[in-house]
C-alpha cells in the first residue's frame, strides 16, 4: 500500500490558510517571506516562467493571493469572536 499523495494545488493550500488570522499580525518581513513561496508554488503549479507575472499565474491556477486570504479569514475570526459567548477572553479583545 502506497502513500497517498495530495495534489500540489491542495498541499500549498493547506499550508498557506493554515494559520491565515494569525499571519496577520506578524512581521513584515515574514509576510514578505510567505509570499516569495507562494509565487513560487503558483509560477512551478501552473508551469509559468520566472517572468510571467504572479498574478497571471494566480488566475490561471484559480488561487487567491495571499493577502485577500489574509484580510478574509481575520474578519472571519473576528465574526466567530462576536458570536462566543460574552465571558469569552476572545470576545472581550473583539468588544473593547
Amino acid at each position: 500500500m502506497g502513500s497517498r499523495q495530495e495534489h500540489p494545488q491542495t498541499t500549498l493550500h493547506r499550508l498557506c490558510t493554515f494559520s491565515d488570522g494569525i499571519q496577520s499580525i506578524s512581521s513584515k518581513a515574514n509576510k514578505d517571506l510567505l509570499d516569495i513561496v507562494q509565487s513560487q508554488a503558483v509560477h512551478f503549479i501552473s508551469g509559468g516562467m520566472h517572468s510571467t507575472p504572479t498574478g497571471a499565474c494566480e488566475i490561471h491556477t484559480n488561487i487567491e493571493p495571499l493577502r485577500l486570504r489574509k484580510d478574509a479569514a481575520v474578519m472571519n475570526m473576528a465574526e466567530r469572536y462576536k458570536r462566543s459567548g460574552k465571558s469569552h477572553p476572545n470576545r472581550q479583545l473583539i468588544d473593547t
